[in-house]
């Protein structure tokens, strides 16, 4: 709810997104060397210039007793087009470290999946 005229604040969009971290281990323990998967929804659009940006948050999976956090903001859409040269959505790129935890990080290169997969091609923008 928008607080000044207790409207429902519209809905933006919103974009899956999935990867993993480099290897990482913490230092001196390359018996340790691993990796972590990651998977989430974005949080709303967010104004950034004439485009848009999202929040991601979310937690990578466990070793050896051990999660990471993620926490970082995208880069502005990048528009994705078919075959035809037709826009059928956009992605955002993100890159980052994670938190520290066991006494160690991983740093990440991902790019979301387009926005709203599933919905007719007219709705594309």
């Amino acid at each position: 709810m928008n607080d000044r005229d207790c409207m429902p604040t519209p809905q933006t969009h919103v974009h899956e997104f999935t990867g993993s971290t480099m290897n990482g281990a913490p230092v001196g323990r390359p018996d340790l060397l691993h990796s972590h998967r990651f998977a989430g929804v974005s949080g709303e659009a967010i104004k950034s210039g004439a485009s848009h940006v999202h929040r991601l948050n979310t937690r990578t999976d466990f070793f050896t007793s051990h999660y990471h956090t993620i926490d970082v903001v995208t880069g502005i859409a990048v528009p994705v087009f078919d075959e035809n040269m037709v826009q059928i959505g956009h992605t955002h790129g993100f890159t980052g470290a994670t938190s520290v935890d066991a006494a160690h990080s991983h740093v990440f290169k991902v790019a979301t999946l387009i926005e709203d997969p599933t919905g007719p091609a007219s709705d594309m923008h």
